[in-house]
């Protein structure tokens, strides 16, 4: 009859429990994942390529190939979010073991005094001392009835996702920098080569018109405007080789050695491909951009967490036990008669903690909040991004075929101004101006080339460097 009645209280006691677990339940928070049709830059043009994880590879440069793959094996940068993703997992095993029983082999020795337990003793005659010696097993096991270890584990396990998705990254923007540097210092070999040629053409002009001073034939109005045009070249040029020096160093250090390491065999973009790409649709991006990505699994760490202190307001119960062997001398512990077990639950539940629990609770709240902004907002700047990109590849193509066909009408003035000045029809002044504008126009088409490679690299990097990998479960 007490065995029936305890079971009937304990059954009401759990029904009670469930039913206050349900009254404080609340319904998880969906990121919003709504995205456009399309992108404003236009539609997609069918045949083009769909980028893949080691874009860079569309450039079509074996040792651009060979730079990226150096960065992705030494940049220090990745080796950190690399090591952080290393401690994320760890952490989620942390919190997945604490789901599980813990079993400890322990040893214990205790004295007693006075033997029976105090107040047994009433005179000194009586007080005596026992040795107990115990050698065992112990488990303990927290039972999850409300979930809350389950969840902190997956909370674990989506901060680790989070710090993969960081990694990635990581690598997509040590690739594009890769890409950019090495790039940059190609093009800048070039426009420092076009300057070259321009400082020693007006070097050779400035003797001429120094010469000529000599026999009367030149004032020293040409010979100062020479001067001018020779200093002018010689800071362009210097100039041009700061830029490269810190395009060098910069692309050393990405690729994780010193400046004086680096060995470089390329000077000119001319073998370098401008590749062209389908950007696919804007919905795409939550599953190629590891930032959107990351994002979302930082909120769903975050609904876990929240779900986990909900639960944290609830008792907790648990199970302990111990088996062993106990006795009054060492040598009597494998005695059968010296086998002992015990077991035993515990019911906890905190009457009053002043509003601790209840305020960790709508912390967690007010961070979920956060990171549903913060998801929209990494959304927003993907597809912004993105559109830039498509925008600055369009617009750099069509600066570029411009610059073309400047350059060779510049070059057709300069030829023309060089024929007249040799039959005098004109004076040497409007040659140099016409070399001038030549030399200005190559500058600038070499510069308009670097850009377009640059919005090419942009666009491959707003896109998430590639498709998502095969088995992954994202879906648009």
């Amino acid at each position: 009859m007490v065995c029936f009645k305890t079971a009937s209280l304990l059954s009401g006691l759990a029904i009670v429990l469930a039913l206050a677990a349900c009254a404080i339940s609340e319904k998880p928070v969906a990121p919003p994942r709504d995205t456009p049709t399309a992108y404003k830059a236009g539609v997609p043009v069918a045949g083009l390529p769909r980028p893949r994880a080691e874009w860079w590879r569309e450039l079509g440069s074996a040792e651009l190939d060979r730079l990226e793959e150096a960065a992705l094996a030494n940049n220090k940068d990745l080796q950190v979010a690399i090591a952080r993703v290393a401690q994320a997992q760890a952490q989620a095993r942390v919190a997945d073991a604490a789901r599980h029983p813990t079993l400890d082999a322990f040893g214990r020795r205790e004295l007693r005094a006075p033997a029976d337990g105090p107040g047994s003793a009433a005179t000194r005659a009586e007080w005596r001392s026992q040795n107990t010696y115990q050698l065992g097993l112990r488990a303990n096991y927290e039972i999850d009835l409300w979930g809350r270890s389950g969840y902190a584990a997956e909370s674990a396990l989506a901060l680790a996702r989070a710090s993969v998705h960081q990694r990635e990254t990581v690598a997509l923007t040590l690739t594009a920098d890769v890409a950019e540097s090495y790039l940059e210092l190609l093009s800048l070999n070039e426009r420092i080569a076009i300057n070259a040629r321009s400082l020693q053409n007006r070097r050779n002009s400035l003797d001429a018109f120094t010469r000529r001073a000599r026999r009367g034939d030149a004032t020293a109005l040409e010979i100062a405007q020479q001067r001018v045009a020779v200093a002018t070249a010689e800071s362009l040029a210097a100039s041009l080789a700061q830029r490269r020096e810190r395009a060098f160093n910069r692309l050393a250090v990405l690729t994780g050695v010193s400046p004086a390491e680096l060995k470089l065999e390329s000077t000119s973009l001319a073998g370098v491909a401008i590749p062209a790409v389908d950007p696919g649709l804007p919905s795409e991006l939550l599953c190629r951009r590891p930032d959107v990505r990351r994002a979302e699994a930082q909120l769903a760490a975050a609904q876990f967490d929240v779900h986990a202190l909900r639960a944290n307001l609830l008792p907790s119960f648990s199970l302990a036990g111990e088996i062993g062997f106990g006795a009054r001398h060492i040598v009597a512990l494998t005695h059968p008669a010296s086998l002992f077990m015990l077991a035993a639950g515990s019911f906890a539940h905190s009457l009053s903690d002043a509003g601790r629990r209840e305020s960790q609770l709508e912390v967690a709240r007010a961070r979920q909040v956060e990171l549903v902004h913060q998801y929209s907002a990494t959304l927003l700047t993907a597809l912004r991004e993105v559109e830039d990109a498509l925008a600055t590849v369009q617009l750099t193509q069509e600066q570029r075929r411009a610059l073309t066909e400047a350059v060779d009408a510049s070059r057709a003035s300069f030829e023309m101004q060089r024929k007249y000045f040799a039959s005098g029809a004109v004076d040497y002044f409007q040659v140099l101006d016409a070399e001038q504008k030549m030399v200005a126009s190559e500058d600038s088409s070499e510069s308009a080339r670097f850009d377009r490679l640059r919005a090419a690299i942009d666009l491959y990097k707003s896109l998430g460097g590639g498709t998502r990998a095969a088995g992954d479960s994202c879906s648009p």
